[in-house]
């Protein structure tokens, strides 16, 4: 009698007997029968009724340790180079589909190249994917700014 036959004939009780003996033989931790899918259950309704609590500390521990931030952020992107190459392209695609092929290209260079000089990051002012509307990649809608005052402005037209 083959493997699939044992699974085949036997009843729930018996494999669920079987696997927990296997578990055991193998030194693991004994799982209950769909208790994973209980536990998860409770977690996923605890989260959403402290939502807004456990947001706000991990805001805040991320203020308070950016290096550690930036550390598991990069061993994050080492482990997922395909997820992150992808996000890179996209973000390349979206502003070649915001740039009109009617504008001078120079120009919005001389506006990174300002950048790098002072050691600044670009800001588009009316943001490329706003939630009511969509800026365009043109030299006029492009502004300098510190790194920090960019990424807390995050996605918001700021006049």
């Amino acid at each position: 009698m083959s493997f699939s036959q044992v699974e085949f004939y036997e009843t729930p009780e018996e494999k669920k007997e079987r696997l927990t003996a296997l578990r055991l033989a193998a030194g693991k931790k004994l799982e209950v029968y769909g208790e994973k899918d209980r536990r998860k259950k409770i977690q996923s309704k605890s989260y959403a009724k402290r939502k807004t609590e456990v947001n706000a500390r991990a805001r805040k521990w991320a203020k308070e340790n950016p290096e550690k931030v930036r550390e598991i952020s990069r061993a994050w992107q080492r482990r997922n180079p395909a997820v992150t190459a992808e996000q890179a392209a996209a973000r390349r695609a979206g502003l070649r589909r915001a740039t009109p092929a009617w504008v001078d290209r120079k120009d919005i260079l001389y506006v990174y190249d300002m950048a790098q000089l002072f050691g600044v990051t670009v800001d588009h002012i009316h943001p490329l994917k706003g939630k009511n509307f969509c800026g365009l990649h043109v030299p006029w809608n492009l502004q300098l700014m510190p790194g920090r005052e960019n990424s807390s402005k995050g996605n918001r037209l700021e006049l």
